[in-house]
């Protein structure tokens, strides 16, 4: 008789023990994927309180709390209008002056 379709008892055990390291494997996987997420909470949570506490410690130096990011590319916008008017007008000066291109 071909005793293909039977397995060993040294193969239903090897099987067994293959069944527990994959789910052992999965359970791993998960408290992996479960580790990475706390620690990228943990993350965020260190940069808001440094975050406070540069706030803080330039309320300290200049009596206000610092400019949003908002608010800081507010001015660094006006900031570059002004440098392109400063730059405008310079050149019709030049111009007025004989100097700059255009004359």
């Amino acid at each position: 008789q071909n005793r293909t379709d039977v397995l060993t008892d040294e193969e239903q055990a090897t099987i067994r023990e293959l069944s527990a390291m994959h789910a052992r494997a999965t359970l791993l996987k998960s408290a992996l994927t479960d580790a990475r997420v706390h620690l990228r909470n943990c993350e965020l949570e260190q940069r808001k309180v440094r975050d406070k506490l540069a706030n803080q410690r330039y309320y300290e130096r200049f009596g206000v709390m610092p400019p949003t990011y908002e608010e800081s590319q507010k001015m660094k916008d006006k900031t570059m209008e002004e440098k392109e008017d400063d730059e405008f007008a310079m050149q019709m000066i030049k111009q007025s002056q004989g100097e700059g291109p255009g004359v």
